[in-house]
């Protein structure tokens, strides 16, 4: 039996986690490297602030994806407590209306997908969708995937690392290093990423248990949104995106 190929993931937030336990299952010897953890609140570990709901964009071609979403394995794992999913109602609304030449490719892919009436519509809204989605609290799932990914033999090390080659040094025989630093790859030396820029915004966590519906406002210049999660938390934010 031939050795199993060393691979070192750089980050452990979402990107980073998923990365690993993929390599994992297919067979390679994976190691995370990191200085943020699940559990970690830092600055620069921005995975457990994200909005994480599933919303679908108008624009993206229907061949690519149609028919690659399974509902009912979304739903399978919302009864699973401790990944921190759940179904939600979104009410997705748009300051100017879509040019579409065709109907929204996930129309018949989501449960009660509805085009809201002009009449429903708020002040402001040309346009705007409802139809079940799922929200997830992406703090739970951090510990959930971590979790999947030891239980299975991988390896967490927490380190900084303040150049690339140094996830190669690490152990003598590294044969892949994926990096998924996100945002640090701006900083991270041997990669200095200009190119990867933070979103311009806020995101607020507030507790308000009785919010179960996702709510999401986006115009040419901005982007806001309400999202629950399972625990009581909803999340608030939104971007800000005037002269890019």
């Amino acid at each position: 039996m031939s050795k199993k190929i060393k691979v070192n993931v750089i980050g452990a937030g979402v990107i980073g986690l998923t990365t690993a336990l993929i390599l994992q299952k297919n067979g390679y010897q994976v190691q995370i490297l990191s200085e943020h953890w699940p559990g970690d609140f830092d600055i620069n570990y921005s995975s457990p602030w994200a909005t994480a709901t599933w919303r679908a964009n108008p624009n993206i071609d229907d061949e690519v994806v149609h028919g690659k979403i399974s509902w009912n394995e979304f739903w399978k794992l919302s009864e699973t407590p401790e990944i921190g999913l759940m179904r939600v109602k979104i009410y997705d609304f748009m300051d100017k209306k879509p040019e579409l030449e065709r109907d929204m490719w996930f129309k018949d892919l989501v449960p009660e997908f509805r085009v809201i009436p002009p009449e429903e519509l708020p002040s402001g809204v040309e346009y705007g969708l409802s139809y079940t989605t799922v929200s997830l609290n992406v703090q739970k799932y951090l510990h959930w995937l971590l979790h999947q990914f030891t239980t299975n033999g991988g390896v967490s090390k927490k380190v900084h690392l303040s150049h690339i080659d140094e996830s190669f040094y690490d152990s003598d025989d590294v044969g892949v290093v994926v990096n998924c630093s996100g945002v640090s790859a701006r900083t991270l030396g041997g990669v200095a990423d200009t190119t990867v820029l933070p979103s311009r915004g806020q995101t607020v966590s507030v507790w308000a248990p009785h919010i179960k519906t996702v709510y999401i406002l986006s115009n040419r210049d901005s982007f806001t949104f309400i999202v629950p999660r399972e625990s009581g938390e909803v999340i608030l934010g939104g971007t800000m995106s005037i002269d890019d």
